[in-house]
Parts: C-alpha cells; sequence; structure tokens
C-alpha cells in the first residue's frame, strides 16, 4: 500500500511539472496570439485607410475625369488638368474657369477630402 502511495505521489509531482510546462507554453502562445492580433490590427488600419483614399480617388475620377493627380506632399495633393484651352489656360472642373492647373490643390480632413482652386472648395465624400 505504501509503495502504491509513493507511485501516486511520484505521478502528481510528474503531472505538476508537465501542468506548469504547459501552462508556460500556454503563457508564451497567448503573448504571440496577442503580438499578432496588434500587428493585423495596426495592418488592417493602414489598409482600410488606403482604401478610402482609394475610394475617394475613385470619387474624384468619376466627377472630374479631366483632374489627375500630379504628386503628394505630406498635407497636400496637387492636381492637374487636361483640359487646356487654347491660350494656355486650362479648363477648371471645379469653378469652370481658365486658370493654371497649379492651383488645384486635395487635402484630407476629419475623414473627409476637399479640393480647392483658387476659385472655389468642394468636399468630397466617398
Amino acid at each position: 500500500m505504501s509503495s502504491e502511495l509513493e507511485v501516486l505521489k511520484q505521478r502528481i509531482v510528474e503531472l505538476e511539472a508537465k501542468n506548469a510546462e504547459l501552462e508556460a507554453e500556454k503563457a508564451e502562445l497567448l503573448k504571440w496570439i496577442m503580438e499578432e492580433n496588434t500587428r493585423r490590427d495596426v495592418r488592417v488600419e493602414e489598409l482600410e485607410q488606403k482604401n478610402k483614399e482609394l475610394e475617394t480617388r475613385l470619387a474624384i475620377v468619376e466627377q472630374y475625369p479631366n483632374l489627375y493627380k500630379e504628386c503628394s506632399s505630406e498635407n497636400f495633393d496637387y492636381n492637374g488638368i487636361t483640359d487646356e484651352t487654347s491660350c494656355g489656360d486650362y479648363i477648371c472642373p471645379l469653378c469652370k474657369l481658365g486658370h493654371d492647373d497649379e492651383e488645384i490643390e486635395g487635402r484630407y480632413k476629419a475623414g473627409f477630402y476637399f479640393i480647392k482652386c483658387e476659385q472655389r472648395e468642394i468636399e468630397i465624400v466617398a
């Protein structure tokens, strides 16, 4: 009977050690999962922002097919116009007047996209 008790005690010690090992593996795995979830959330946020920008760009192209994005800075997009008049000015799709195409800027602000020329500013919601 005492040998049986000793065997059971030994088995309990082995199981407790195995349990501690499994708990440590579980903690490591949970930490890894949380890190992966954080990376995924950041990536999803980046992709959602990019998608919103692309949807806005598409809305601009659909509304103003003669307006194109020339370049961007940190705060503004600089747009060009494809419709040139005979005197060298461009017909602005926003104000329908002729002026230099370098005067059309776009920017995101508070979730909306604004396009501005020297005469007019419009808001585009995609």
